[in-house]
């Protein structure tokens, strides 16, 4: 690929370049916590992207929209893959991608995941991700969430044109499910942290994420916008 092409597309700031193989499939992510020899993981999250080929995140959904069978498969697949590592303890992060001769991992790192998604999680499980790693290295005994009966997502507004962000006004909203009366879905739009608000150059870079909006229906629930 010309170089004139890639400073076009990605910014490239450098002639040298890493090349590495393209992964083809569905990606996902898997929330993991170490402590005392044994991996716990929090969930397995589905992720969309914009178009390439800069793939910005746009969306994250919890669970993955998978068989329980698969989830538990792929959870022990990204255990797997922090262990291989030596992470003994605290929180870790696995991206991957399903092709067609299984799951390959994009990366690991130990740390919580990005992309507001502890936030996101927080409401799903109904109780503060954040919190669970500050007490596990204050040296508490970590106990693991239990499973609850909601699911969550999360997805991002994009920029569509050039210009510099200024204020974007958060918003809350909830959708009722058929003729019930109480809503079944809150959604919470918030802009996004402010060192994010610079100038945008272009729709397709991870800045273009002006603001998020995330939402903890419960599993079974089918709701009209």
């Amino acid at each position: 690929m010309p170089n004139d092409v890639l400073l076009d597309q990605v910014d490239l700031r450098t002639p040298d370049v890493l090349i590495q193989q393209y992964i083809m499939g569905e990606e996902y992510s898997a929330e993991i916590i170490a402590y005392d020899g044994t991996m716990h993981c929090l969930g397995i999250l589905a992720k969309h992207k914009a178009p390439p080929p800069c793939f910005v995140e746009v969306g994250h959904d919890y669970p993955a929209a998978l068989p329980e069978r698969s989830l538990q498969e792929l959870a022990s697949f990204a255990a797997g893959a922090v262990s291989a590592l030596g992470i003994e303890f605290g929180p870790a992060h696995v991206e991957f991608v399903i092709a067609d001769s299984g799951p390959v991992v994009i990366e690991v790192n130990p740390r919580l995941a990005g992309g507001m998604i502890p936030v996101m999680l927080s409401h799903a499980l109904g109780t503060s991700i954040l919190d669970m790693v500050i007490n596990l290295y204050a040296g508490e005994i970590f106990a693991p969430p239990q499973a609850r009966a909601r699911a969550g997502a999360i997805r991002f507004r994009l920029a569509d044109k050039a210009g510099r962000i200024s204020v974007l006004p958060p918003g809350e909203y909830s959708l009722k499910a058929g003729n019930q009366a109480k809503p079944v879905l809150k959604i919470t739009t918030r802009s996004m942290p402010t060192r994010r608000r610079r100038r945008v150059e272009r729709r397709r870079e991870p800045v273009a994420r002006l603001s998020y909006t995330s939402s903890s229906p419960p599993r079974n629930a089918e709701h009209d916008a």
